[in-house]
This record gives C-alpha cells, structure tokens and sequence, in this order.
C-alpha cells in the first residue's frame, strides 16, 4: 500500500475571470494525494447508531413511503453490509448497538456482535420503531459518549464509530454551543441531516470537530449511496492522524475557511483521490512532508515528501506544458463562499465585526454564480 502526492501550480495563460487572492503576487497550486486500493482492514468495531424517532419521521415521502421507512431500509441494508464484509474476513467483527431517541432515548439494542445467525432478529427489533414526540440532539450524545467510554475502558483495542441520523432540529431548548460542547472527538463520529428541515448549522458546527463528519441527503431515496461514501472512508481508512505540513506556502482547510501551514486529516480511505489547496509567494522554494499512521499496522512515520511536479513537454512539439487550474479555483472560491453562506447567524444580534451581513454575502454568491454560468 503506497500513498503517493503531486504538487501543481496554475501558470496557464488563461484569464483567470475573478480575484483568486487579494494580492496578486500570491500563486495558486493544489496537492493531489492518492491512495492504493486496499482491503477492508481487519479490525473490531463497536458502531452505535442513533435514530431519530420523532413525530416528523411519519411524514410521507415523494415516493408514498415515510422517512422511518426509508432508515428502516437503510439500516437493514447497512447491517446486511457488515455481516457480508464480516463473512469475507473473520477477523473483522461489527459489535452494534441501536437507540431511537425524540425527547427521551430508547434502547432497540445493546452491542452485540452481528452474525448471519443473528441478523434477522435484530432487523426485526428495528422494523418495530415507532416515532413519537419531540427532539432532543442533545440526549443521543451524551448518552453515546458514556456507552463508547465504557467500551473504551473494556475494550481498548476495538475502533468506535457513532452514526446519528435526523431530519429535524433540536425542540427539547439544547442551544448549538451546548449540543457542540458535548461531542466527544476521541471517537469517529458521523451525522446526518436529511430534509431541508434539519439543523444544518448544528450539524456543520459539529463536522468542524475533529473525528467528526457531516453528511447532507436531500433525497432520502439515495441515501443508501450516502451513508456507503462516509462508511468506506471509516471503514477503508489507510492512513489516520495524516498531517501535511508546508514550508513557504499555505494549505487550505475548508473546515474553518483559514488558511495555515499545516493541516490535519483524521484519516485517508483506501482508492480515494484527494484534493488539497495551496497559496505561495514563491512556488519554487514549497516543500512539504506528509506524516501519519499507516494501518492495520499503525506504524507512524514519514508518508510522502512534497515537490513541485517537474515540467512536461508536448511531445510533438518539445514546447512546455502549461498547467491549468481554472476549474479548481472555481472549486476553491465556491468553498469560501458557501462557508460564509453558512455560518450567517440567524439571529441579528448575533452578528459580529468578522461576519458580513446577509445581504453582502448574497451579492457576492449571486455576482460569482453569474461569472460561473459562462464557464459550463
């Protein structure tokens, strides 16, 4: 297994049809990590997954089915997944664990370890959720970071992984701040708001801890293709606790919107491609090293050095090639601006010095979406 890294800096020619930085001496360039394909590693998981049983999960999709009946599906069809992954490989084991909550949290069933000989029973005790009441974001993580400390203190071998789904926001006076507060990120922890009526902010503000991800599903017919993107890059991971550091340049995380000489990636799943971006004054003096923990091994050491990609020539013509990165700094500015469209307080009083108002934030989507249109 190898993880490999390329460095590219835009020198096209070609006009560039808005400000990428401010100071027009700063050079754009990205890092492309890749990953080799490996197989499922071989580890013990305890997963638990939170289940919103609200009221609202009686509300009746496009397709004549309601959204419990679409995570019903859902989750019998992730449990069919890890009996089958489990069967192929006899050291990988899933102990699961499932609570419904609304405004109080109710046991389905406690870790077990999910067999072929089991697994109907347990699809049954899922088929028999019933949603009722309010919601309370809160009770589901708290009472997950008490059952993942036990099992950390009995277990300390075993991978940990909370998966929480909702479709609503908190009715149970939880403030974001407190629901955040409360997220332990000593374990993977992956949530995911479906409908346009969830609490977006919320779960964004949580994706920013680390260990921790947010998933969007507008459509709760694919939200199996969903929930298998998060759970291949948990379960296939590589590499975690990967840190790329930069020396003379700056990468950026979309998390936080900054940009930094360092970056932290809670782990690199197996055959994936990632992108990174990177801002410099001198793009010939970048260098750059990757570090992090190689598994099942976890082995810690140097992963990759970074260097400029060489100069290619046209075959035909021995002229070099020019690199153009237009595409992805539109990626880039698209980043930036749904960060600032997101994190808008709802609440006037809430503004600050640092947040620009609404209406400065819509001007600026609407002025780049306009450039954008000419361009597909």
């Amino acid at each position: 297994m190898t993880l490999t890294s390329i460095l590219e800096f835009h020198n096209a020619t070609t006009q560039v049809p808005f400000d990428i930085f401010e100071d027009a001496n700063i050079h754009f360039g990205k890092i492309t990590v890749k990953v080799t394909e490996i197989a499922i590693n071989p580890f013990t998981w305890d997963v638990k997954f939170s289940i919103d049983a609200s009221q609202s999960m009686h509300d009746v999709c496009r397709d004549g089915k309601t959204k419990i009946d679409h995570i019903k599906y859902t989750m019998t069809q992730i449990l069919k997944t890890f009996v089958k992954y489990a069967e192929s490989m006899p050291n990988l084991i899933f102990n699961v664990c499932i609570h419904t909550f609304n405004d109080n949290n109710s046991e389905i069933f406690d870790f077990i370890h999910l067999t072929p000989d089991n697994l109907q029973y347990h699809l049954d005790k899922i088929n028999e959720i019933m949603p009722d009441n309010a919601t309370n974001l809160l009770l589901p993580i708290q009472i997950t970071n008490e059952q993942m400390q036990l099992r950390q203190t009995e277990f300390p071998n075993h991978k940990r992984l909370h998966i929480l789904l909702t479709d609503g926001q908190d009715t149970s006076s939880n403030t974001n701040t407190t629901i955040c507060t409360a997220v332990n990120s000593t374990y993977d922890f992956i949530v995911f708001g479906f409908g346009n009526d969830h609490d977006s902010k919320t779960l964004q503000s949580i994706a920013q801890k680390p260990r921790c991800d947010y998933g969007f599903i507008d459509v709760l017919e694919r939200a199996g293709l969903v929930y298998g993107e998060y759970l291949h890059n948990v379960l296939y991971a590589a590499y975690e606790n990967v840190t790329i550091q930069l020396q003379n340049a700056s990468i950026y995380d979309w998390k936080t919107n900054q940009w930094q000489n360092s970056l932290t990636i809670p782990n690199l799943a197996s055959g994936l491609t990632k992108t990174y971006y990177v801002k410099t004054t001198t793009p010939d003096e970048l260098t750059g090293t990757i570090y992090g923990t190689k598994l099942p091994e976890y082995t810690n050491g140097l992963l990759d050095h970074i260097e400029l990609l060489p100069a290619l020539l046209d075959g035909n013509t021995d002229e070099i090639l020019t690199t153009n990165l237009l595409h992805d700094m539109f990626r880039l500015k698209t980043m930036e601006l749904l960060f600032s469209a997101n994190h808008q307080p709802p609440n006037y009083s809430e503004i600050d010095d640092d947040t620009p108002p609404t209406n400065v934030v819509k001007e600026k989507i609407r002025t780049f979406f306009n450039v954008l249109k000419t361009y597909m």
